[in-house]
């Protein structure tokens, strides 16, 4: 038998259940007809949002709503109208709508910590102005200062990237990027692009996915890195997948070489850098199954075919070197193993220990030319 006491206990705790399913359900049905503002909560998560004041930045909202997005995400805080505005107050971005997830645990002692921030379908345009100067604009709004700027300051200043805003994730999703180079005169475009930011304790991890429209064939690119803390480093890795060199080429004297390679590529690439630029290795995982060419001229006169290229090593930034682990070349049945390096030092030189198998006499005079070892054609 239930004493009065846990009796009441129970009443009580019933109770509450009821009336809580009661609000919900109440909740459920007036959010399904439209967003309801608490615009009186408005001033209390401007504030959770404000960036580091070291940036010189502040951030306004005109309205907070509870609104309803799906049975998936359910119920969310909505922020209307963000705008970021220099000390001038003058407005360099604006983001129609913004969703805040909270703390449970600091809501339960009564206080607002916003745990992550995400925004969805913004439009973002960055301009590259000249070699060493950006400019970022969020639709209409464009931020006059070079990007360059900002980033230097983000990171040259002491802790300043640790606390630049308080919240642990930053969340972007089918964001239409546009990208414009002002030195070539060239732009491409994604419509579908992601960006993930989360701070930890050691640093801060970035997850960036987007997609190049390339004469009507999506490219995608995938870039995730780790920004240390201590040693103030980003270890940044790159994937591709159908990547052809002349989507990069047009924007870079220095990428033309590759354009020697007319095959679409999937693979990764792995570096690190500072503020002051790449350091170490580039390291590189490519492969491809699909024909194309490369052109080794004037080494071999002619454009050599390939059937499949499987390739890892590093690119020696300091010594203009490329150094294969492994390279794999098939040409019809013809098949090519080495390793070794291809040096930019005195005019280009080649060095790789190689081996050659399944060759016949017609992939001698297709892939031979008569300027390398021609007695080698005395042979046959």
């Amino acid at each position: 038998m239930l004493s009065k006491f846990s009796k009441y206990i129970i009443t009580i705790i019933f109770t509450i259940f009821i009336t809580i399913s009661i609000v919900i359900v109440l909740l459920f049905f007036r959010l399904q007809q439209g967003p309801l503002s608490v615009g009186f909560l408005t001033p209390y998560f401007q504030e959770a949002i404000q960036l580091n004041p070291d940036l010189d930045l502040d951030v306004s909202v005109e309205d907070c709503v509870i609104k309803w997005r799906s049975f998936e995400k359910g119920f969310d805080i909505s922020l209307i109208g963000l705008n970021l505005e220099k000390e001038d107050k003058e407005i360099i971005a604006y983001i129609p709508e913004v969703f805040l997830a909270l703390k449970i645990e600091k809501i339960l002692k009564l206080e607002i910590q916003v745990k992550s921030i995400e925004v969805v379908g913004p439009k973002i345009s960055v301009k590259r102005i000249s070699p060493e100067k950006f400019d970022l604009s969020f639709g209409k709004y464009e931020y006059t200062e070079g990007l360059g700027e900002v980033f230097k300051k983000l990171f040259s200043t002491d802790n300043l990237i640790k606390n630049f805003i308080k919240t642990d994730q930053i969340k972007v999703f089918d964001a239409d990027l546009i990208f414009i180079d002002r030195v070539t005169d060239k732009s491409w475009r994604s419509f579908d692009t992601d960006l993930i930011i989360t701070k930890n304790k050691n640093g801060i991890d970035s997850v960036f996915n987007f997609l190049f429209d390339h004469e009507g064939e999506n490219v995608p690119i995938k870039i995730s890195s780790f920004y240390n803390y201590t040693s103030k480093i980003f270890d940044v890795g790159v994937g591709f997948s159908n990547f052809s060199s002349n989507l990069v080429t047009p924007f870079s004297k220095k990428l033309i070489p590759l354009e020697r390679l007319m095959m679409p590529l999937d693979g990764a690439l792995s570096l690190k850098f500072n503020e002051n630029g790449v350091i170490g290795n580039i390291g590189f995982n490519i492969n491809s199954n699909i024909e194309g060419q490369i052109d080794l001229s004037p080494l071999v006169e002619k454009n050599i075919f390939l059937n499949l290229v499987q390739s890892s090593g590093e690119i020696d930034i300091t010594n203009n070197e490329i150094l294969f682990e492994d390279l794999f070349l098939v040409s019809k049945n013809a098949k090519f193993l080495a390793k070794g390096k291809i040096s930019d030092v005195d005019g280009a030189s080649i060095l790789l220990d190689a081996t050659i198998y399944d060759w016949n006499n017609d992939d001698l005079n297709r892939l031979w030319s008569d300027n390398i070892l021609p007695p080698v054609r005395g042979w046959y």
